[in-house]
């Protein structure tokens, strides 16, 4: 059942490509608290970046420990 509601979904054609464009508008005062929220966004953006990395990093490094282990070491080689 899941599938077919797949397929209807699918059988669509492609919507045309929109072109957005900006502009920006000149104030007196900034708004401060959109900075602040986009300042805040973008701290968290890239603390979460920063942790994701921290964790592949403590991923690999174990997955490669993991290879040599303490039973490999031979007694000369651990002293």
């Amino acid at each position: 059942m899941a599938r077919d509601n797949y397929k209807r979904g699918t059988a669509r054609g492609h919507r045309p490509e929109r072109r957005i464009t900006v502009r920006g508008v000149r104030r007196e005062q900034p708004d401060l608290r959109k900075l602040a929220q986009a300042l805040i966004a973008l701290a968290q953006a890239q603390a979460e970046a920063d942790a994701e990395a921290a964790h592949e990093r403590r991923v690999k490094g174990v997955a490669s420990m993991g290879e040599v282990g303490i039973r490999d070491i031979g007694p000369k080689e651990a002293a």
